[in-house]
């Protein structure tokens, strides 16, 4: 992966490439050391370190127990915040219902006035009718009787002008 990358910076210059890996080859050969600690000092600090661990151990758990009683905390927290989000769409939800049922009603009344004006124009039309016809005869009797009146009159005009003689 090393070389690939170095091919990949020196591509336009191939006697940087072959300088490269000539030094790589000598770093190879060279022992790796490792550093080394003496036995002394892990004698003197074994159990120190066993109490550091366990110290750390420790405090690791008291912050492990303060994160989990946190974390009820803010789940009661949520699950109360939700209880009062839920109580107040029911009570939304309950006055929306009951103002829905008022304009229902209301609507009900509106119609049920309408049909009552509608049949009160049909009585009237109904009534306005028959007293049509009535109105109708007694017109109708009126014409008549001026037609005979005038049929009369033409009669009595023809009599008056045979006697006067014309």
């Amino acid at each position: 992966m090393v070389v690939g990358s170095v091919y990949a910076v020196f591509f336009h210059q191939p006697e940087l490439v072959t300088e490269w890996l000539s030094v790589r080859k000598h770093l190879t050969r060279l022992p790796i050391r490792t550093p080394t600690v003496p036995k002394a000092f892990y004698r003197s600090c074994g159990p120190a370190t066993q109490k550091m661990l366990y110290g750390v151990t420790d405090q690791f758990q008291d912050e492990f127990t303060a994160v989990r009683h946190e974390l009820a905390a803010v789940r009661e927290n949520l699950q109360s915040e939700i209880t009062v989000v839920r109580h107040e769409l029911t009570a939304t939800r309950d006055s929306l219902k009951s103002e829905i049922m008022a304009m229902r009603h209301e609507i009900k009344a509106d119609i049920a006035l309408v049909a009552a004006q509608v049949h009160r124009f049909g009585i009237l039309a109904e009534e306005q009718n028959a007293k049509n016809s009535i109105v109708l005869d007694g017109l109708t009797s009126l014409f008549h009787r001026q037609d005979r009146v005038e049929a009369e009159m033409v009669d009595v005009k023809k009599t008056l002008a045979s006697f006067t003689g014309r």
